[in-house]
């Protein structure tokens, strides 16, 4: 049997509303070189038929299935499973375009030595295709500064060459549901990286994904490895203030986070100036998940103190600063507003948005 190029990998549990899409858009990619690895994680739903009717009708899709054994278990058995040395993520509810796999080949071609690449995504919610853009904290900033604060790309966009990974392809158990950030840290702190700027994929938003479920662990486990990072680095201070914050938002925990991202930024800035502008664009990445934690627990008067804490207020815009302040005695209110305001957001943005029923406009308007 030929070795393939590529080796996909796709963890699917109870996946069976979406898990057709995900599959057919590798079967369809533009670069035909590669096996689907799908492992069905001890689904309770149609997921494991629907794999085994799209591998009856193309020899490239490789079926495993057992009892549940959680996405990290899941992942490490598809690379060693993996047959190709470049290996890339799916999931289950996603949507690759046909030339994802093309241009992500193309460029560890051309880039000897690269060890990961990552792309931009669209957005898929409520069966509408949102266009994304180009991330400027990927674009302008330091690769291995930026995986400090936050995961810099979107787990199923990544392709990567086992040969320069080497013992780092490998998902560590001790960091769940932010098993990413882990990987992502590591290979940005010894090899070399890529980020393709336009969306290859649309990345589906809904009730039951991982990110939503999970939110509050995934979180817990984002400021531990920050934490860690932040240590690694030669940083001082109550950074064990993150995980506290990330575990309860009261004023105490308020009080100490808000000190150390305040620390934090005096620290980075004494550094080799070269360097900054990257620490900065990583330190907004963790401000804005800061801010968000925040916003989902409704605590938006510990939210003034921590912009107050962290000279922060410059980060928001201007209409959802205004709720904050006019709004200072009433937080009910200030949530309805800020929340009002992100659905005018959400509300203008859908006028570019496409439906997925027009998948083939959507790729016709991406120059496919």
């Amino acid at each position: 049997m030929q070795t393939p190029t590529v080796s996909v990998l796709l963890p699917a549990y109870n996946a069976g509303r979406y898990i057709d899409q995900a599959i057919e858009s590798i079967l369809n990619q533009t670069f035909r070189d590669l096996e689907l690895i799908v492992i069905d994680d001890g689904s309770r739903d149609d997921t494991l038929a629907r794999i085994q009717a799209h591998a009856g009708r193309d020899s490239r899709v490789r079926v495993v299935t057992r009892e549940n054994r959680g996405l990290i278990a899941t992942l490490n058995e598809g690379i060693a499973l993996a047959r190709a040395d470049l290996i890339a993520r799916m999931d289950a509810d996603d949507i690759a375009y046909p030339e994802r796999l093309e241009r992500q080949v193309k460029t560890f071609r051309e880039t000897p030595g690269l060890g990961l690449c990552g792309t931009a995504v669209d957005t898929l919610f409520k069966d509408r295709i949102f266009r994304g853009k180009p991330v400027r904290l990927l674009t302008e900033g330091s690769p291995g500064i930026l995986s400090i604060f936050y995961t810099m790309f979107f787990h199923p966009t990544l392709m990567i060459d086992r040969r320069v990974a080497g013992d780092q392809l490998m998902y560590d158990p001790s960091y769940p549901h932010a098993e990413d950030f882990d990987l992502i840290r590591r290979l940005a702190e010894r090899f070399q990286i890529a980020y393709l700027p336009e969306p290859l994929l649309a990345y589906r938003q809904h009730e039951g994904s991982v990110t939503v479920v999970h939110r509050r662990v995934m979180r817990q486990t984002h400021m531990r490895i920050v934490r860690e990072n932040l240590t690694a680095y030669g940083f001082t201070g109550d950074l064990e203030a993150l995980s506290a914050f990330a575990d309860e938002i009261t004023p105490e925990t308020v009080r100490r986070a808000g000190a150390v991202m305040a620390d934090v930024r005096a620290q980075f800035r004494q550094r080799d100036p070269a360097q900054v502008a990257s620490y900065e664009l990583g330190w907004t990445g963790l401000f804005f998940l800061m801010h968000a934690m925040f916003i989902d627990a409704s605590e938006t008067s510990l939210l003034r103190d921590f912009l107050n804490m962290t000279d922060g207020w410059g980060q928001l815009r201007r209409r959802e600063q205004m709720f904050l302040k006019l709004t200072h005695a009433n937080s009910g209110l200030a949530i309805g507003g800020l929340k009002a305001s992100y659905a005018l957001q959400a509300f203008v943005s859908q006028f570019g948005s496409i439906p997925l029923s027009d998948f083939d406009r959507v790729l016709s308007s991406r120059g496919i």
